[in-house]
């Protein structure tokens, strides 16, 4: 350490006087006043010598200096302790958070068109896949005059593709599907003994629900209708041709429950509202609104499932 120090010493030495550089070989005095600086730098006790500075000792103190410092900001870069570990924020659960596997919910869907589609499509997908099993699907067949398509919005152009992909859907996913008329026994029979809903989602369905179908589901039947915001509003088959004459600019969603007074049942929530086009109709509307309504239906949905208490065997 000795040598290394009288070797950078040796560089040069600085008058505090004058501030003129100039090259000597340190005295011996110097050396020892560079061992005694260095010390008492280590020690945390450095002072700067007063008057003739070796340039050496200067460099060489502003060396180790830096060193030291860059060491320290190493040093205090690392957790030496789990304590000493960065804090991060609690983890707040999500809605559907359950530390035991939740119970699974038999849903029944009511649906055609691209509201039957994207209703079945949220059940089909987390976070609704895990908690929920759909056990049957409705659906329109246009052909039928029970289905009422000549004043709803099967009257517009729309394809055939979109007639069938619901049913599609389903029995791609194994889910029986049935077209008929929902008042005839046998479909009775089936809903309460197979289906056996404790839940029941309708979107673009076009035959009315009786009493007896409805007050099934032990967590309700609840349906997904286009409307203003204040509820109820534009009840019955055609509710966006009905917004259009009145010269609405904007249209919801709104999800309330099934009741024995056609689209007038209990409130529960409605969607943001979406534009309405002025040159539209039922079937474009359906087009522009469904697809968005993926969220809205989510956080519906499991804020039912939310307290589903487990099936009584």
């Amino acid at each position: 350490m000795y040598r290394h120090i009288k070797t950078c010493a040796a560089s040069a030495a600085v008058s505090s006087e004058n501030r003129e550089f100039s090259v000597k070989r340190p005295s011996r005095q110097c050396c020892a006043l560079l061992g005694r600086g260095l010390t008492h730098f280590l020690d945390g006790r450095f002072a700067v010598p007063p008057r003739r500075v070796c340039l050496g000792h200067a460099l060489l103190v502003t060396a180790v200096r830096g060193s030291l410092n860059q060491c320290t900001a190493n040093m205090n870069a690392i957790p030496l302790l789990l304590r000493d570990e960065p804090q991060l924020a609690p983890h707040h659960p999500s809605p559907w958070y359950c530390p035991d596997p939740p119970p699974e919910v038999r849903v029944a869907v009511f649906g055609s068109f691209h509201g039957g589609y994207h209703v079945l499509r949220e059940l089909l997908r987390e976070p609704l896949a895990s908690r929920a099993i759909v056990t049957g699907l409705a659906t329109d067949d246009p052909a039928q005059p029970f289905t009422h398509a000549t004043v709803r919005l099967w009257r517009h152009v729309h394809t055939k593709v979109e007639e069938r992909w619901v049913a599609k859907m389903a029995r791609d996913h194994g889910i029986p599907v049935y077209r008929g008329r929902i008042k005839a026994p046998e479909f009775e029979q089936m809903y309460v003994h197979e289906w056996a809903p404790d839940l029941c989602l309708m979107a673009t369905f076009g035959q009315l629900i009786p009493k007896r179908i409805f007050t099934v589901p032990r967590l309700g039947f609840y349906n997904f209708h286009h409307s203003d915001t204040v509820w109820p509003s534009y009840a019955g088959p055609d509710p966006i041709g009905g917004m259009l004459r009145d010269g609405k600019t904007h249209v919801v969603i709104t999800m309330h429950e099934v009741s024995e007074v056609l689209d007038g049942g209990r409130f529960v929530a409605h969607s943001p509202p979406v534009p309405l086009p002025q040159d539209g109709n039922g079937a474009i509307v359906h087009r522009m609104t469904w697809p968005r309504m993926g969220p809205f239906i989510r956080e519906q949905v499991l804020r039912i499932l939310q307290n589903f208490p487990a099936r009584v065997q």
